[in-house]
């Protein structure tokens, strides 16, 4: 009995490779068509090869595989987002963007609003028109409201602030402009827009400060029935009687104004300091004059000194137009009123001066102070050049006054820092005079800082004579911009006569006064002698006016002979290759007689010398010179010969993980090699080190990077006469330390579309790349640092998977190199076999039992007799039992359980094979 037991045991084992369930494929090894079996590295794509996420990556062990429905979070995990509509805009916020409004934190940060998105949809409007006005505006919690306002450019009109409203659809905020009758018409512009957060912090664009950041900001309105043009005045008009004034003297301010329709009002402010005295004082107009005008009386309290701080001028339409000065003002008006006699506490300098030319001036002050001159009288002295030296305690300034028509005025330098006058300058300027000949011309210069054009005047008339602008420069001092015109003038009467002329410029209406006198010639009595006579010329004499170049009596004066001297002078000497000359001169006139030839002298060339040595490179060079001339000539050295090292050729292989080994054979000559290496083939090449040419193959041995393929080239090197001779570089060869190839590499069912890969684990390995074969497409499959295992979530369960793992290093910039695989696996991603399968014997039936396969819908139950034929014996999808009713109790009945669950088409996928169990019924 014991003997058969053993017989039947035998014949199960065999039976059980042979026998599969009908609904598996037979467990042939599976072709892969052309594909090479074995390393795939050569088709391994790195480029896109990313850490895969948590679902991908394997568990530390089996029991940690879990299905997708065990990652799903539970409904006390689950988080409702919550959501709010921004009252001001109805935009919708997650709840991470809501901004923190705590206590905790106040906000401070001012709205953003962006000049380059101001829009205007209309910028030429009629009356009854709508203007669309929008811009973008921004804030961290949110705003309270935005405005805007405009002005009218041509009469300093403005349309206060309105309140703009925001519009989702352009996410703009916007105002429409209604054009009514009142609004006078112009150009117009955007002043200002504002915005306030709700936490009251503000921000304003300004059209002087960021129109030039983009935006629209101009636009026009045409309104026929308002008056909108707005007086103008004459500013160069501006005049006052007496810049120098006492105590009760009559002060007369005029100027010239005009308007289309009429001008109801001018006002003038009289400035001390930056303060207005008194009140605006209005004008009157004089029609004698044609200027307005307003007298001012000073009494005890205005002592001191003032200018014309502005004037307004307003037409019946309300229109207004204004000009106005700075005490900084380079054309600022002043008036100084004294009590008696100005008593300064500062050094006080009397210069006087001729209308037209120069008047010099200097003074010096603390480097570190702001100073200034002040000009009571620009009619008189009208133009200020100056130039400025600096020391290290001071500055030095000197330059000149250019004045003008006759007169008196003062100049007074002050520290704008402390307004202490440093130094004053009483300037009294007469005319200019000339004294001429009847029909004889009189011509100047002088300089002014206005580039105009000006009118030649005499008793109230103007001349023909013509002032001509002869040069002009400009120059940038800090923020000022100074111009200086040099003007040329040329003044001719025909008759005898005293006359004051004026020169006067047409801007500025500056005046030079030139006082000139005509008179009959005043011939003398004396010859001069006009031309010397000589050798071979005529002279001439006349008698001359005494106060111009006019002549009369003209005679002639005969010349005279040569007179010959007897020596030889030599004219030109001669050179080493040009004739030389000599003569003889004459006395009187140094003219040449009986002029000869002197041949050329030639070269005298010194010896040769050696300047260049010749090289291995380059040709030597001879040279020698003469000794009367710097001519030279030059003469090669042939240069040395050189024998260039031979070329060696290379070849390389990976020794080991960390080393590899480079091998040429040895060159001719004592040299020695120089071994470089890169990262790149085309990159930068670094010298490792040098090696001997002791041996007929040289071979080196280097240390590497593990699976980092390296670049290596080498020359042979030398010195000849001195100099280090390079040959050419070898061959260029890549190698690497190669990682080790991967092996033990197994794969197995997991589960449902699963399977479940290890390996051996590879010395010197960042981490591994899983690349796969499925439905015959070849491709990257996932990536795992954390081990030596793998579970493919996504693999075929109808069809087997095609698995390589390859071992991989990284390099300092992250760019992976991949090892080799020693080969594939394959497995199909179906249900575990089950485990535990037991035979129970009962009465008429044997009963199995097994534990559960995760994944699996159902399970198959085969078996046979130990006389009979393999086969279906039924299924069960309610549990983990099955009993077989039909079991035989006089033989043994062997029993298989598979697993099973349907793909999406209901077809049974068959799981993993059991280990049998048998047993017979009672």
């Amino acid at each position: 009995m014991k003997k058969m037991k053993k017989k039947l045991l035998a014949l199960v084992l065999c039976m059980l490779f042979a026998v599969q369930p009908i609904l598996t494929v037979e467990a042939e090894v599976p072709a892969l068509g052309n594909e090479e079996i074995g390393t795939k590295e050569d088709t391994i794509d790195t480029t896109e090869v990313k850490e895969e996420n948590e679902e991908n990556f394997e568990p530390e062990n089996e029991s940690e595989v879990k299905d997708d429905q065990d990652t799903v979070p539970t409904e006390g995990e689950k988080k409702e987002k919550t959501v709010l509509e921004e009252p001001e805009t109805g935009n919708v916020l997650n709840e991470e963007e809501i901004p923190e409004r705590s206590g905790l934190s106040e906000d401070t940060e001012k709205p953003v609003l962006y000049p380059d998105t101001l829009t205007i949809d209309n910028v030429e409007a009629n009356v009854g028109d709508i203007i669309n006005f929008g811009v973008k505006v921004e804030d961290n919690v949110g705003l309270d409201r935005v405005i805007i306002e405009w002005k009218n450019l041509d009469n300093n009109s403005f349309i206060t602030w309105k309140t703009m409203t925001y519009n989702m659809v352009t996410e703009k905020y916007e105002y429409s402009l209604k054009i009514e009758e009142s609004m006078t018409a112009g150009h117009w512009i955007i002043d200002s827009v504002g915005a306030y957060d709700i936490s009251g912090n503000y921000k304003f664009l300004s059209y002087g400060i960021d129109n030039k950041y983009g935006g629209t900001w101009d636009f026009y309105i045409k309104n026929d029935s308002i008056d909108s043009e707005s007086p103008s005045i004459e500013k160069s008009s501006i005049r006052i009687s007496k810049h120098e004034a006492k105590v009760g003297d009559d002060i007369v301010i005029s100027v010239k104004a005009y308007d289309n329709i009429g001008i109801t009002r001018i006002n003038v402010d009289i400035c001390k300091s930056e303060e207005i005295i008194g009140k605006q004082y209005n004008m009157t107009y004089n029609e004698d004059t044609g200027f307005y005008e307003y007298t001012f009386k000073p009494d005890q309290t205005n002592v001191g000194r003032y200018y014309i701080g502005s004037v307004y001028a307003y037409d019946a339409a309300g229109n207004s137009s204004s000009v106005k000065f700075s005490k900084y003002d380079v054309d600022a008006i002043w008036i100084i009123i004294t009590d008696e006699e100005f008593d300064y506490d500062c050094e006080v300098i009397n210069l006087q001066g001729v209308s037209g030319d120069n008047i010099e001036y200097s003074y010096s002050y603390n480097k570190y102070d702001n100073v200034r001159m002040r000009i009571f009288d620009d009619s008189v002295v009208g133009y200020i050049q100056q130039r400025i030296s600096i020391s290290n305690t001071t500055k030095e300034v000197d330059g000149v006054f250019i004045p003008y028509k006759s007169g008196k005025t003062t100049v007074e330098v002050y520290s704008i820092n402390s307004n202490e006058i440093l130094k004053v300058y009483t300037i009294e300027v007469v005319p200019k005079k000339y004294s001429t000949c009847i029909d004889k011309s009189v011509s100047g210069k002088f300089l002014s800082s206005v580039k105009q054009t000006y009118s030649v005047m005499y008793n109230n008339e103007k001349l023909d004579s013509v002032v001509k602008l002869l040069s002009y420069s400009e120059s940038t001092v800090g923020t000022s911009t100074i111009r200086e015109c040099e003007y040329g003038y040329e003044l001719k009467f025909g008759e005898i006569g005293n006359r004051r002329v004026s020169i006067i410029g047409d801007a500025d209406k500056k005046e030079i006064v030139v006082d000139i006198q005509t008179l009959e010639h005043d011939f003398s009595e004396e010859w001069t002698i006009d031309k010397e006579t000589s050798c071979d010329k005529t002279g001439s004499k006349s008698h001359h006016c005494l106060r111009c170049d006019e002549k009369k009596d003209i005679t002639e004066i005969p010349k005279i002979a040569h007179d010959y001297a007897k020596e030889w002078t030599v004219d030109k000497n001669p050179t080493c290759i040009e004739k030389g000359s000599k003569s003889h001169h004459c006395a009187i006139c140094g003219e040449k007689g009986d002029i000869q030839e002197i041949e050329a002298l030639g070269h005298d060339y010194t010896d040769w010398t050696l300047i260049q040595l010749p090289t291995y490179e380059s040709d030597g060079l001879e040279i020698r010179t003469c000794s009367r001339c710097d001519s030279r000539e030059e003469r090669k050295v042939p240069k040395l010969e050189i024998i260039i090292p031979e070329t060696p050729k290379v070849q390389i292989e990976s020794l080991d993980s960390n080393n590899i080994k480079l091998w040429w054979k040895k060159v001719s000559g004592d040299v020695w090699y120089e071994i470089y290496r890169a990262n790149v083939i085309s990159g930068e090449y670094e010298l490792l080190f040098n090696v001997s040419n002791s041996e007929e193959v040289i071979t080196c041995t280097l240390g590497a990077n593990t699976g980092i393929p390296y670049y290596y080239k080498v020359r042979a090197a030398n010195y000849q006469n001195g100099n280090l001779i390079h040959g050419k570089f070898s061959n260029i060869v890549e190698g690497k330390a190669e990682l080790s190839i991967l092996s033990g590499l197994t794969a197995k069912p997991a589960g449902v579309n699963k399977v479940s890969l290890s390996w051996d684990s590879v010395p010197e390995a960042k981490g591994y790349l899983i690349y796969a074969q499925k439905d015959g497409k070849y491709g990257y499959c996932g990536m795992t640092t954390r081990g030596t295992t793998f579970t493919d979530l996504k693999a075929l369960d109808t069809d087997y998977n095609f698995y390589w793992v390859f071992p991989y290093v990284e390099d300092e910039n992250g760019k992976m190199y991949p090892g080799k695989c020693e080969k594939y696996v394959f497995a199909k991603g179906v249900t575990l076999a089950v485990t535990d399968l037991k035979a129970v014997s009962q009465k008429g039936s044997v009963k199995l039992t097994w534990t559960a396969s995760k994944g699996a819908e159902g399970y198959l139950i085969y078996g046979k007799t130990e006389t009979g034929n393999y086969g279906y014996i039924g299924m069960t999808t309610l549990g983990t039992t099955y009993t077989d009713k039909k079991a035989s109790n006089k033989e043994y009945n062997f029993y298989w359980v598979y697993p099973y669950h349907k793909d999406k088409s209901g077809k049974m996928i068959v799981g993993g094979t059991p280990k049998y169990v048998y047993g017979k019924a009672k």
